[in-house]
Parts: structure tokens; C-alpha cells; sequence
């Protein structure tokens, strides 16, 4: 297949998703036996995954680590051939996210942030979009601070072809408004649920 674009180039974060099968959420201070579980790469995982099947050029930008956690998220980036632009962060481990997935299908989140909320304006100096790339952002990169600072610089040197794509995430709510309002005028597509939405604006 022959992609219409370049290559999708991912500044999101890729995390360790350790998920929880629940029938419901715990009262406060109680508990409750999941009924399945799961760990699996998440994060930005997911939709480079999803770009490379369907025969799109994928590298990710992110930060990544060196421990457990960074060993399974290198592996799987492998095992869809998306190419990794960025050497480790030693000595730290990337982060995981324990995802609660209740009976109705809804997902709640809690975050551990680990090397993927590293990402600094030198990680970034050597990586160029080139034309035709689709740039993605994630919500998670514009919370963390030195991700935000690093992106932000990277963005004003974006060319102004390249498209970019702005996915807020559960944490929509923390992202500063001039960062919303600064990522929202570079944005071709802006992708976010009900919820996000209505925190946003």
C-alpha cells in the first residue's frame, strides 16, 4: 500500500498500560477482585500501532527508558516496525498507567510517569519533520513540563505543510490554556471524547 502522506511522527508518550477487568469500582478504601488482567504497551502505542498496519511510515519521538517496562515498550515498537528516533534515558524506567475497565466498558486511569516525561529541547534538536509528515501530539506531552517546553520549541520550527494532529487525552483539564490555545491554531485534527470536550472547553 502507498501512503498518501510521509510518515506519521509520534511526540506522544508510550507507557505500559497494566489493565484491570473490574465489575465495578471499590468504595472508597475498599477493594474488588478484577476479573481479568492484562499488561500490554500503551500510550501512543496504540495509535502507531494502528498507522504502521494499515501501511503507514511510523517513528516515534518520544523519550523511553531502560528498564523492564522500556524493554517490553522497545520490543513491541519492533515488533510493528516503527522506528525509533531517540537513544534511551539510562538509568530510568518508562512509565506505567493502571488502567480500571469497569463492566460498561468505562476506563479509569491512574499514572505513574517515568522516563517518557523526560523529553527535552535537545532530544528534539536533531529530529526534523520532513514534508508530507503528519505530526501527532498527545495531551500527556503537553502535561508534563519539560515535554511541554521541549514541544512547544520544536513546533515553532514546524513548516507550516506538515499537519498536525492534537489528541488531549484523560488529562485535558491540566494542560494550561495558552498551550490549548497555542497546539489548537497548529491543529489539522483535533481528537478528543465527550468528556475531554466539555473540560476543554
Amino acid at each position: 500500500m502507498t501512503p498518501r502522506f510521509g510518515r506519521l511522527l509520534h511526540l506522544g508518550n508510550v507507557v505500559i498500560d497494566i489493565v484491570l477487568d473490574v465489575p465495578a469500582l471499590p468504595e472508597r478504601g475498599g477493594d474488588v477482585l478484577a476479573t481479568g488482567s492484562g499488561i500490554t504497551p500503551g500510550g501512543g502505542f496504540n495509535v502507531m500501532a494502528a498507522a504502521a498496519r494499515q501501511g503507514l511510515p511510523v517513528a516515534y519521538a518520544g523519550a523511553y527508558g531502560t528498564g523492564p517496562f522500556a524493554a517490553l515498550a522497545r520490543a513491541a515498537l519492533a515488533d510493528e516496525h516503527i522506528e525509533v528516533l531517540a537513544p534511551p534515558k539510562a538509568g530510568l524506567d518508562t512509565g506505567f498507567v493502571v488502567s480500571i475497565v469497569e463492566a460498561g466498558g468505562e476506563r479509569t486511569f491512574v499514572t505513574s510517569r517515568g522516563a517518557e516525561a523526560t523529553l527535552t529541547a535537545a532530544d528534539l534538536g536533531g529530529i526534523r519533520a520532513a514534508p508530507g509528515d503528519v505530526v501527532y501530539l498527545s495531551g500527556y506531552g503537553l502535561v508534563h513540563p519539560s515535554n511541554q517546553a521541549a514541544v512547544l520549541d520544536w513546533l515553532g520550527r514546524l513548516d507550516p505543510g506538515n499537519m498536525v494532529v492534537v489528541d488531549p487525552g484523560p488529562l485535558a483539564g491540566l494542560i494550561p490554556p495558552g498551550v490549548v490555545d497555542r497546539v489548537l491554531g497548529l491543529a489539522g485534527w483535533w481528537t478528543c471524547n465527550a468528556r475531554e470536550a466539555a473540560v476543554l472547553t
